[in-house]
């Protein structure tokens, strides 16, 4: 409320409030990260279930462990970060058009959810084959999309934080952001705890040593909270950009003397915090 942020300007400045508001609206539009990256931590458990159930040979005569098909998203990491660098080189070099964060986020998400969706076909085909006789090469694809997601929207996240966040707190948006990563990691631990548990509870009820049916679920849920997440980023993008240019529009708002005798007035144009005019009283 108006008297709320007069009684903070009292005691903290001007200054400090609305950089304080502004550092919140960033955060809110990385709301959806952690649950990008519970999903992305998710390959490591639960594509690793799926590898298992698949041929292992990547040639005659050479076979690999299922926790070592793992090690094709940090390479395809590298390949990603040159591509795109050269991408986003030409495209502003050739055709002097630049590529904005905010849609590379946009198409992250999308390609992470492509991945998922690839990655709940495959088990599907995986299950209606003869056990160990589908290549772990079909797995290529979605690590290969899940890495291409991940080296758009992640840089472009801090870049988009970097750049909106007042200068006093850059270093705490960008620490925020480390630590949703934190947050992804302990939901992906609860989730694959959970089903783990009850895997094992129903493998005592029912030993099935056949192949792992019951985590098709997972691949189900995984890619629809993926593209839930996608949506949800697109609206508070959209959101995010609107009250940008609205404080733009009212950016001859200016804060002059001392903060005493101060009060504040909403601007009619721009429902965030931080566009309010402050006025002298009197």
């Amino acid at each position: 409320s108006i008297g709320t942020y007069e009684q903070l300007a009292g005691e903290y400045g001007w200054s400090l409030v609305e950089s304080a508001v502004q550092a919140i609206n960033v955060l809110k539009l990385h709301l959806t990260l952690p649950i990008f990256w519970a999903l992305y931590f998710q390959m490591f458990e639960l594509w690793y279930l799926q590898s298992k159930d698949m041929d292992l040979s990547i040639a005659p005569g050479m076979t690999i462990n299922p926790e070592q098909a793992t090690v094709l998203n940090p390479l395809f990491d590298v390949v990603w970060l040159i591509l795109l660098t050269g991408v986003d080189r030409i495209s502003r070099t050739c055709f002097s058009y630049t590529i904005t964060a905010y849609t590379k986020m946009f198409i992250g998400y999308v390609l992470a959810t492509l991945s998922f969706i690839y990655a709940v076909g495959l088990q599907y085909y995986i299950v209606s084959q003869p056990r160990g006789s589908v290549s772990i090469w079909h797995q290529l694809p979605q690590y290969f999309i899940l890495a291409a997601a991940e080296i758009l929207l992640y840089p472009a996240a801090l870049q988009v934080a970097y750049v909106n966040a007042p200068v006093a707190m850059r270093n705490f948006i960008q620490s925020c952001l480390w630590f949703f990563i934190g947050i992804g990691n302990f939901i992906d631990m609860v989730v694959l705890l959970a089903s783990e548990r009850m895997r094992e509870a129903r493998d005592d009820q029912s030993p099935d040593p056949g192949m792992r049916r019951d985590i098709e679920p997972l691949f189900i849920v995984y890619a629809v909270a993926m593209g839930i997440a996608t949506i949800v980023y697109l609206l508070l993008a959209t959101w995010f950009r609107q009250s940008s240019l609205s404080r733009d529009d009212n950016s001859d708002t200016t804060l002059v003397g001392n903060d005493a005798g101060r009060r504040l007035i909403p601007t009619s144009r721009s429902p965030t915090p931080p566009s309010l005019q402050v006025v002298e009283n009197g």
